[in-house]
């Protein structure tokens, strides 16, 4: 009886895999931009996997040296076969985001300079995949945790 137990449990695993609130999601994670370290700055994206094809993310850039000039935005979007596209509800901006097993790619569809960032900071780029995990929360400009399951769409 024991072994009949254990094969149907393992049986009902390999059928029905069990992860965190979708924390083994390819979406969800930490990612950076190495072309922003390279100046003495940073860029940063934090995703949280909301449900299967919806994500929330933050993202803090900050850039180095001479102008320090930053920028930082909470967004929501749906996600379909790794492609996303958020437009701004704020700022004439809208971009798309294509998310590859190890990389975040943010393009430019509509207006790069009105995203509501500092002078010359833009969200384009390519972010490297830093950690896997479903982060719970982002620490915002201020310093604070903010954590993603209590925020409304209009952060």
């Amino acid at each position: 009886m024991k072994g009949f137990f254990s094969s149907v449990m393992l049986i009902f695993l390999v059928l029905f895999p069990i992860n965190a609130q979708y924390g083994n999601s390819s979406y969800c994670g930490i990612y950076d931009d190495p072309a922003y370290k390279k100046s003495g700055g940073e860029a940063k994206i934090t995703v949280y996997q909301e449900s299967e094809n919806s994500i929330m993310f933050y993202i803090n850039i900050q850039k180095g040296p001479p102008s320090y000039n930053m920028g930082s935005l909470f967004g929501k979007v749906s996600v379909d076969n790794g492609t996303a596209v958020y437009t701004s509800q704020e700022y004439d901006c809208k971009w798309s985001m294509t998310f590859t097993k190890n990389s975040l790619i943010i393009r430019t569809l509509q207006n790069k300079e009105d995203c509501g960032f500092g002078n010359a900071v833009y969200a384009e780029g390519t972010y490297k995949k830093v950690s896997n995990k479903n982060a719970n929360y982002f620490i915002n400009e201020d310093g604070k945790k903010v954590y993603f399951n209590q925020m409304s769409s209009d952060y």
